[in-house]
């Protein structure tokens, strides 16, 4: 009966250990499923998401982080978050400039909270973060536009109230100087009264140009040439008298107003070359202009080797009237800005201590379709 007993118990407990073993295997499989499910939704998210344990250690970052940051989980995995990400820590939520490995500045919007175990344990703290670049600056832009509205408005209205007077005030002086018996001062004086009107009248007409613009006349067009033909007028400019051009053009389609563009190219030439000189009157520099095509579209480059831009004022330098030049107009710019705008495309500016390099991007129609002429 004993032999039986046992039999009977160890028959029990065999099927007992069976059944759990397989209760076991299908839990097992339910875990490995919901863990595949939770790491497809988070690898999935197109926010960035950063966890760290208690001690202030990455313990994870998703694909969309690592796209955003530039870093790769590998490389922060057990690492103190405060090395990469101390921006996220500072408020619960905010936005923060975040810039890449590859020198790239974005703009990160990010939210922190706690992360909660079983039974309401605390484990650590998670940050949900999304690239606001594009939206911020799609704002600026709306802004830009809102202002240029306004500039129009009242554009007409004050070209004509302050270049009648000064029409008659530079008649009047033109007369005046012509007298045989004024002194060698009082003509000194009137130089300097056409002179500055002159100034202004220049000023009324490059508002006039930049706040009523006139309607595009858009033609398929090689950039090179383009921008080969306004190098050789360039070159003949005193601006450009002591700088060197280096040009790297390659044959590149766009469909554009052509006088428009060859203003931007003349205006960036211009910045470049007062950027050189500067207020020490610098003699020498070097300009390099460049264009081609890639998958995105038409590109032109024009680089000086003069101080660069200060970091304070690179959300500033196309906004209408701000300059850091004595006799700047503050327009030149912000007119750059304005006409590639209207034609669809970017300019955005890199500056460093060894010079600022703008890049205009255009885009174009089907290239196969164009026929482009190289330049030499």
């Amino acid at each position: 009966m004993a032999f039986a007993a046992t039999a009977a118990l160890a028959s029990y407990l065999a099927e007992l250990l069976r059944s759990t073993g397989e209760r076991l295997a299908e839990r097992e499989t339910q875990i490995e499923t919901i863990t595949a499910l939770h790491e497809s939704i988070v690898q999935s998210l197109t926010s960035g998401l950063l966890t760290v344990d208690l001690d202030g250690r990455v313990t994870f970052l998703n694909a969309a982080g690592e796209l955003m940051t530039g870093l790769s989980l590998a490389r922060v995995r057990g690492a103190p978050a405060d090395r990469w990400f101390s921006g996220f820590v500072a408020t619960p939520r905010g936005e923060l400039d975040w810039e890449r490995a590859s020198g790239e500045r974005i703009r990160l919007g990010y939210s922190t909270f706690p992360l909660h175990a079983a039974r309401g344990r605390d484990i650590g703290r998670a940050v949900i973060f999304q690239d606001l670049t594009e939206l911020r600056d799609m704002e600026a832009a709306v802004q830009r536009t809102q202002r240029l509205a306004d500039l129009g408005g009242v554009a007409a209205g004050l070209a004509h109230e302050l270049r009648n007077p000064l029409a008659s005030m530079s008649g009047s002086i033109e007369l005046l100087r012509a007298t045989a018996s004024l002194g060698e001062e009082d003509r000194r004086l009137m130089d300097i009264v056409l002179r500055e009107a002159s100034r202004l009248d220049e000023l009324v007409t490059a508002f006039l140009g930049f706040a009523r613009p006139a309607p595009l006349r858009r033609a398929r067009v090689d950039l090179a040439a383009l921008s080969a033909e306004t190098l050789e007028v360039f070159a003949n400019d005193p601006s450009a008298a002591s700088i060197r051009v280096d040009p790297a053009l390659a044959p590149a389609a766009v469909e554009c107003d052509a006088d428009q563009v060859r203003q931007v190219l003349w205006n960036l030439l211009q910045n470049a070359a007062q950027a050189i000189t500067g207020a020490s009157e610098r003699r020498g520099g070097r300009i390099r202009v460049a264009c081609g095509q890639d998958g995105g579209g038409a590109w032109l480059e024009v680089e000086d080797d003069g101080p660069g831009i200060a970091p304070a004022d690179l959300g500033r330098i196309f906004l209408p009237f701000f300059t850091t030049k004595d006799e700047g107009t503050g327009l030149g710019l912000a007119t750059v800005h304005r006409i590639v705008d209207s034609h669809g495309g970017t300019v955005t500016v890199d500056s460093g201590a060894a010079g600022a390099r703008f890049r205009v991007r255009l885009p174009h129609p089907a290239l196969a379709a164009v026929a482009v002429r190289p330049t030499g």
